[in-house]
């Protein structure tokens, strides 16, 4: 399957097109077009790095709470809204 999608400028992917998938663990390969090697950016400063990190920390601690199963379809709904 293959889905076009942006990439924003807080790190997530938002996809073009909804896709249909089964429930459960879904693995992405992401390409991005080769003009995106050539930009280069400036070191994070150790501050950047420690808010950066704790964000993904707090995300990782979300994954790991209990609650209700959500099928994929739910879960774009809950993000994007209905299409």
């Amino acid at each position: 399957m293959e889905a076009k999608g942006d990439l924003l400028a807080d790190g997530t992917i938002r996809l073009r097109e909804r896709v249909d998938v089964p429930a459960g663990e879904v693995r992405v390969l992401i390409l991005v077009p080769e003009e995106t090697d050539r930009i280069a950016s400036a070191p994070l400063s150790d501050e950047e790095s420690q808010r950066l990190m704790a964000a993904i920390e707090y995300v990782v601690g979300l994954s790991r709470q209990d609650g209700p199963t959500v099928s994929n379809r739910d879960h774009d709904d809950y993000l994007y809204g209905s299409i």
